[in-house]
């Protein structure tokens, strides 16, 4: 028996990967990142809300009297509250999935380059929302590597944030069943908060997302595997280390759909500048493979 070329192997592997996703897919995946800096600034807005209304409350507390200031300051807490007591939860979505009765699994085995969200041009993107902090983003498509960095300004307030994305798609073979991907990652990261008085934050996560797409980008589930959250005042924070391991998503899946697999870097990094307070987030993910077993489930016809 004659060995399968190189050539064959990759056609063997593009027809088990379902062909390639409609045109313009790449293109219209910049909403998804919209949309993700569009949460970010929201939560950015409501953390820097209330931290100006509970500064003018600290104030009163010092005994510096302003009754109508200190009135304004609790009306406006609350009324954070309220809005996010009033924020609807939406359950993620599940793909319809079309009669059928076929049985069988498949694997497909990624590995770099990841070219399926163009990392050449959609390799991140930066936001400021205050002063000018330092910001940074990179893909090495070779090796599968993201890079994202935040770091505060060190004489004046600053708050910044920084995302990256790679990612592969696949179109299942059969018209129900499900999927388990299985991303393998090795990170690095250093964080630090260093307070006198004034607030400091250093935010970082890094995780598996998949969309549905059919002609628009539909998210599915979401599963982090890198993840802090430090805020503080009168306090110095600080660590760094690696991290090595496995994320494993399942879903179910169908034919007629393609599915877009996404590593997400984001890291923000906030504070008032020194002497006051000083923030920063670094964190790079390299991902060796991605790994998607696909497993067919039978269902019964006009039953």
């Amino acid at each position: 028996m004659s060995k399968m070329t190189k050539k064959q192997q990759q056609e063997d592997f593009e027809r088990l990967q379902g062909g390639k996703p409609p045109e313009g897919a790449v293109r219209r995946f910049a909403d998804v990142q919209k949309k993700l800096a569009a949460k970010l600034k929201e939560k950015s807005t409501i953390r820097r809300q209330a931290e100006t209304f509970s500064n003018q409350i600290q104030k009163a507390s010092g005994n510096i009297v302003d009754p109508g200031r200190t009135k304004q300051a609790e009306d406006g807490l609350r009324a954070i509250t309220d809005r996010l007591a009033k924020q609807k939860l939406t359950l993620p979505a599940v793909p319809k999935v079309p009669d059928g009765v076929i049985f069988g699994t498949y694997t497909l085995k990624f590995t770099p380059p990841y070219a399926a969200l163009g990392v050449s041009t959609i390799s991140g993107s930066t936001g400021v929302y205050q002063g000018n902090p330092v910001l940074s983003t990179s893909v090495i498509p070779n090796i599968g590597q993201q890079n994202v960095s935040a770091v505060s300004d060190t004489s004046k307030p600053s708050d910044g944030w920084a995302n990256s994305v790679i990612g592969i798609y696949f179109k299942p073979m059969f018209s129900q069943a499900t999927a388990r991907i299985t991303v393998n990652f090795e990170s690095t990261f250093s964080w630090w908060v260093n307070s006198i008085g004034k607030p400091a934050m250093s935010v970082a996560e890094a995780y598996v997302r998949v969309d549905q797409y059919d002609g628009y980008f539909l998210p599915l589930v979401e599963k982090d595997f890198v993840n802090w959250f430090e805020y503080t005042t009168h306090e110095l924070r600080f660590d760094f280390g690696s991290t090595s391991g496995s994320a494993i998503v399942d879903l179910p899946v169908a034919s007629p759909h393609f599915y877009f697999v996404e590593i997400w870097l984001v890291v923000q990094a906030m504070a008032k500048g020194w002497p006051g307070s000083l923030a920063g987030a670094n964190l790079s993910v390299r991902v060796p493979s991605i790994t998607v077993d696909v497993t067919a489930t039978p269902i019964i016809v006009n039953a």
